[in-house]
């Protein structure tokens, strides 16, 4: 005999609610993300245009530096938002937001004895051919004075002990325009011989008002200005 309808049990009945909530929570977020897509304009593959080096942060107003393309959890073409003022690339499926940080690299001043600069002249695209601060981008688990001491022995040979931080400034990289962060150290060397690596066309060492005009990178000027005015407060 037919007893009537079967109750399922409370568990379940509570189970499927949660899961019909969720799945509704999600449709709302995908259609909230749907209705903003139309103002959202595409920032990938849209390079700096008629980008240049010696201006700080040049690169196209407005426009997210491209480091990815399609959303790194779902695959999505990534779109373009403005968050606290600053252009942001977007998932326009997840919501996902593509921070475009900042890529740390490290400036070091070498001074000798006579308080003369050490440049080197690139050797390699970007700035092929321009005078240069030695430094580098800093490798994974490096300290910023670990980055420093590396990248000298690299580039000239010279064993540095003693740092002496200058600051830091912003700056962009490469034809992409890609930011940096700048971290500027000052050192002193005596009774070493610097020797050019594949990286430097010439090392040489330059008087503090003979500077070359132009330097590789907008903020080495700035720099360079840093390290003179600590060598001169020095003298006094």
């Amino acid at each position: 005999m037919d007893s009537g309808p079967r109750r399922r049990p409370v568990q379940a009945t509570v189970c499927s609610f949660a899961r019909g909530l969720i799945c509704v929570a999600g449709r709302v977020r995908n259609s909230a993300i749907h209705n903003k897509r139309d103002s959202l304009d595409l920032c990938v593959e849209r390079p700096a245009k008629n980008y240049s080096p010696m201006t700080m942060g040049q690169h196209e107003p407005g426009v997210p530096l491209p480091f990815h393309k399609y959303c790194p959890y779902d695959g999505a073409l990534l779109g373009c938002m403005t968050e606290h003022g600053h252009p942001r690339p977007i998932c326009s499926q997840c919501g996902y937001i593509d921070y475009q940080n900042p890529r740390p690299a490290v400036a070091v001043i070498v001074c000798n004895d006579a308080h003369q600069l050490l440049l080197a002249r690139r050797a390699a695209e970007p700035r092929k051919g321009h005078w240069d601060i030695p430094g580098g981008f800093m490798e994974a688990h490096e300290s910023a004075e670990q980055a420093a001491r590396r990248e000298i022995a690299e580039e000239t040979g010279l064993t540095i002990s003693d740092l002496q931080y200058l600051g830091s400034l912003p700056d962009v990289y490469g034809p992409q325009g890609v930011p940096t962060i700048n971290l500027c150290f000052l050192a002193r060397v005596a009774d070493q011989t610097p020797q050019a690596s594949d990286d430097a066309a010439e090392l040489a060492w330059f008087d503090c008002d003979r500077l070359p005009e132009e330097m590789a990178f907008a903020h080495q000027a700035i720099m360079l200005r840093w390290a003179c005015g600590r060598l001169k407060r020095t003298e006094l």
